[in-house]
């Protein structure tokens, strides 16, 4: 799936690829019941990355301090599916000042 043999792969054309592939940065995900399928996902994509020792996966998880009761185990898993977590103080950073 790794770049010697994407045009192999039947997903390269889909937001799959994107997923597996390219570094991701991720603001607004709750990681509630109701998303199981999305942490399924970054696990499969950690596992990827495992069995790949040339290649780390980049992410990157913007979130509001103090903002969620789960926060430690949400960073906890995120971190072991290789998300760096990074908090701001207020939503009008993530919102308005990280794009400048």
């Amino acid at each position: 799936m790794f770049l010697s043999d994407q045009k192999q792969w039947k997903s390269y054309q889909t937001w799959l690829h994107i997923i597996f592939n390219k570094p991701l940065f991720v603001f607004g995900l709750a990681l509630k019941e109701n998303e199981t399928f999305l942490r399924w996902l970054l696990i499969q994509r950690m596992k990827l990355y495992k069995r790949h020792f040339d290649r780390k996966p980049l992410g990157w998880y913007l979130a509001k301090k103090g903002e969620d009761e789960t926060a430690d185990g949400k960073r906890f898993f995120l971190e072991k599916v290789g998300f760096e977590v990074i908090e701001v103080e207020e939503y009008s950073d993530i919102y308005e000042k990280a794009w400048y």
